[in-house]
């Protein structure tokens, strides 16, 4: 039981830091293009999550707030909002040319900045880190 203990503590520091660390990647490479959170919803859109109310639930935030900034986003020509046949009330969210391009060149820049981290490590720990993490993926999905 003190492994678990021991693990739960290591998880409660390590995903923080982890998250400002790609938080800072994903920042550097947007020079003020886009927000991380416009870059989450971006990227929430590019993975399948495409409608507001799952991209709030996502990300943790509250429904209203992810509205108006998608509703900032489809003025910014970043998104556009398509009807959804089967419901007239709801909408999919799609990116648009320009909403593709920032978010390629947004996720290139943040992958080679941890790419310069990953190469200080060896091959081996690359491998534990990977194999941990699909099993962390598995846990928290």
């Amino acid at each position: 039981m003190e492994a678990k203990h021991k693990l739960s503590h290591q998880l409660l520091v390590t995903i923080p830091s982890t998250m400002s660390f790609l938080s800072m990647a994903i920042k550097d490479s947007a020079r003020g293009d886009l927000g991380v959170t416009q870059f989450r919803i971006l990227s929430n859109i590019v993975n399948g999550t495409d409608r507001v109310k799952d991209i709030a639930e996502a990300n943790g935030v509250s429904q209203p707030a992810i509205s108006k900034m998608v509703e900032l986003m489809v003025k910014m020509d970043l998104i556009s909002r398509e009807r959804d046949g089967g419901d007239r009330r709801s909408s999919v969210l799609r990116l648009t040319f320009k909403g593709k391009e920032i978010y390629n060149s947004i996720e290139q820049g943040a992958v080679d900045r941890v790419l310069t981290k990953l190469k200080q490590l060896e091959d081996s720990e690359v491998r534990e880190i990977e194999q941990a993490l699909e099993k962390l993926e598995k846990f928290v999905v």
